[in-house]
């Protein structure tokens, strides 16, 4: 039999510049799968180890990958595990992954935490997951944003909570909670609620977006607030409103 071709890929070493190990952080495969990495995301990451594309590109299927890869092109120094790395590059594949798939695999992550997304049509659930996975790096991340649209009047955070007890985020409140039901109704809400509170308070920029931010989703961060307002509805927003306002005003 032909004796077969051998080649050593470069050493793999930590972010103190030694050989990887179980101190530098994740090593079981489980552990990545259970932190909510994507099996292409580590793959893609991997193959990049110590090889590149003649492209530049990073982001790169097993297929794109295996067409491409070419020993001769094998760094020889040693390459460094970046968890960094590996976490925006995860991010890119979950916003770009089919939306039913990602959806059922958020679903265990959202289920562990406590909420229901049984609770939802499918419809109502994609479109939640939609908005959120943007901001998540790994399948657990889902859980930071999740109150907003799985409670009906989530506790406010500590940066929405210190800001709604400001003079803003009073004025908002107290404004929103006068408009709701005379001015503002489920018709209009979506389109004229934030114009609508700007006129009667003056708030403008980040001193009127930040508060009603902070009113209608108990979070300074978090997906587009337009859309996340259409995606809670008119019912869950005027329970929210009346909530803060009664505690803060």
């Amino acid at each position: 039999l032909p004796v077969p071709k051998y080649a050593h890929l470069p050493l793999v070493l930590g972010d103190d510049r030694k050989k990887l190990s179980k101190r530098h952080g994740i090593t079981s495969v489980d552990n990545y799968r259970s932190e909510g990495y994507l099996p292409e995301a580590l793959l893609n990451y991997i193959a990049m180890m110590g090889w590149s594309a003649a492209s530049g590109e990073e982001i790169m299927s097993a297929e794109k990958i295996s067409g491409q890869i070419d020993l001769s092109l094998l760094g020889k120094a040693a390459a460094v595990f970046d968890f960094t790395k590996l976490r925006w590059m995860n991010a890119n594949y979950i916003r770009s992954y089919d939306l039913a798939k990602i959806t059922d695999l958020f679903v265990p992550y959202l289920k562990k935490a406590g909420f229901d997304p049984d609770a939802f049509g499918r419809e109502a659930l994609e479109r939640r997951i939609g908005l959120m996975r943007g901001s998540c790096e790994l399948l657990s991340d889902i859980v930071k944003n999740a109150p907003m649209f799985f409670e009906e009047t989530p506790e406010p955070d500590a940066e929405a909570a210190a800001l709604l007890s400001t003079e803003e985020g009073k004025k908002a409140a107290a404004a929103a909670f006068e408009l709701m039901g005379t001015e503002i109704t489920a018709a209009n809400f979506e389109t004229d609620l934030i114009n609508k509170i700007k006129e009667k308070t003056g708030l403008k920029g980040k001193n009127l977006f930040h508060p009603c931010r902070a009113l209608f989703t108990s979070s300074l961060n978090g997906p587009d607030l337009a859309e996340s307002m259409k995606t809670v509805g008119y019912e869950i927003c005027l329970k929210r409103v009346r909530k803060i306002h009664e505690r803060f005003n």
